[in-house]
């Protein structure tokens, strides 16, 4: 498990002031990278290497209560699921109050930087994802 806080930022809202749909996915992406450098798997540094990439093949979220700007959230990321050479990743949104406020989901796979073709995922990312 691993836990990612922040708030509800005017960008991540719509007209009404609720958290934007898509900016879910902005916002556990944020987490989401957080978690790889806490692992030293910086994503810039990932990409620059130019050994391998990690693209999200799938992605869905659930509202469950609405948020507004300045609420504060926890992010808590567990992964569900770690095959040969794709991961999926489980998010929960909590409210200041503990309340889930929202669920997502991505999946990742593991492609070969200069070929993009699937390859296994790499022992030190394996390992991270593990401790999840």
């Amino acid at each position: 498990m691993f836990t990612y806080q922040t708030r509800v930022k005017l960008h991540d809202t719509d007209a009404a002031g609720l958290l934007f749909y898509s900016s879910i996915f902005n916002i556990i992406h944020d987490a989401y990278e957080a978690f790889m450098d806490s692992h030293d798997l910086n994503i810039g540094k990932i990409l620059k290497e130019k050994i391998y990439m990690l693209p999200i093949v799938r992605a869905e979220a659930d509202y469950k209560l609405k948020q507004t700007v300045g609420d504060e959230m926890t992010i808590i990321l567990t992964c569900e699921k770690v095959g040969k050479s794709s991961f999926t990743i489980n998010y929960k949104i909590l409210n200041s109050e503990n309340e889930i406020a929202c669920t997502a989901k991505t999946v990742n796979v593991v492609l070969e930087y200069n070929t993009k073709e699937i390859t296994a995922i790499p022992q030190k990312l394996r390992e991270a994802l593990i401790s999840l």
